[in-house]
């Protein structure tokens, strides 16, 4: 933009961007669980020069350590090939403020900078979920369609690919339980053994599933009892220490992933959610406001999540 256009000073007073900011972090406080991304993905904040990102992982079966003299150096690990590189965009959005209004009442914009601060993170969660594909990124869908192991299908098992136990939602021989171990079963044995970091993800509708009462047990426990123990948590857990809801998730799927672990997956974030007023009158006189952060995001290994489709 050129520099005539802008108000470096910015338009707003630091007492009415600090009632801005107030409603971002009311808004963040208040819808904690439901960013699938930042609950999921191991972030690593970094400077705001960085522009791409290194996204590595250690083959484990290889460069074993073993004891030596106290004065031998070790083998150095190298993720060499392994490694590729992810780049940092911009989720953003903004509004028009008149200059009549500006620095009057903030409260007046709460509602509109809580929507825009909404429709960032759910930006965020769509790429996790979706990716990108004219950017080059991937989301979790592509990575569990792609993994090795194969996936829980509807259809008749076929190669490395399982079928369910039945319609989650409607089918009186159901096996919901044994549906998500064998879906256990598909990720890296190194996601596999960190139980205590898998996660079920999907929307409200298709994990109302876990709520039901388990058709398998004699004893009257729910779904959810059932299966709590297979992702590392106690019987008897809330749903929301093992389960993200999104209804961004396609019903009539749900993913089984590691959470947490940037061999898995990794998001970058070299600027915070920021409030940008420097821009210059418009016509009928308006000023831009913009809201926006910096964020990478990348999925590293295709066996950290197994898709269930559970029709």
């Amino acid at each position: 933009m050129p520099a005539d256009t802008l108000n470096f000073q910015g338009i707003l007073t630091p007492e009415t961007k600090a009632a801005y900011y107030e409603f971002i972090t009311l808004w963040l406080d208040a819808n904690i669980d439901n960013q699938m991304a930042r609950r999921l993905l191991d972030t690593t904040p970094m400077d705001a020069g960085v522009e791409e990102f290194p996204v590595g992982r250690i083959d484990l079966s290889t460069n074993t350590v073993v004891p030596g003299p106290k004065n031998t150096p070790g083998l150095h690990t190298s993720i060499g090939a392994d490694e590729i590189r992810a780049r940092v965009f911009s989720y953003g959005d903004g509004f028009d403020l008149n200059e009549n209004d500006v620095n009057k009442y903030p409260a007046m914009q709460s509602d509109l900078i809580q929507g825009i601060t909404a429709k960032i993170f759910r930006g965020e969660d769509y790429t996790f979920y979706k990716g990108v594909a004219k950017i080059g990124i991937d989301g979790f869908e592509t990575a569990a369609r792609a993994n090795a192991n194969g996936k829980i299908t509807a259809a008749a098992s076929n190669g490395v690919d399982t079928a369910n136990n039945g319609a989650w939602l409607t089918d009186p021989g159901r096996d919901i339980r044994q549906d998500i171990l064998n879906a256990r079963g598909k990720l890296r044995s190194k996601f596999r053994n960190a139980q205590d970091r898998l996660w079920l993800v999907g929307n409200s509708e298709t994990l109302d599933a876990l709520d039901q009462q388990d058709p398998n047990s004699t004893i009257g426990d729910s779904v959810a009892d059932s299966v709590a123990q297979l992702l590392g948590r106690p019987k008897g857990a809330a749903k929301n220490n093992f389960c993200m809801v999104n209804d961004q998730i396609s019903t009539s799927y749900v993913y089984l992933m590691t959470s947490k672990n940037p061999e898995f997956a990794k998001m970058v974030e070299t600027k915070a959610i920021f409030i940008d007023d420097r821009y210059g009158l418009k016509p009928i006189g308006n000023y831009s406001v913009e809201i926006y952060e910096w964020v990478g995001m990348a999925i590293r290994d295709n066996e950290g999540v197994v898709e269930i489709d559970t029709t």
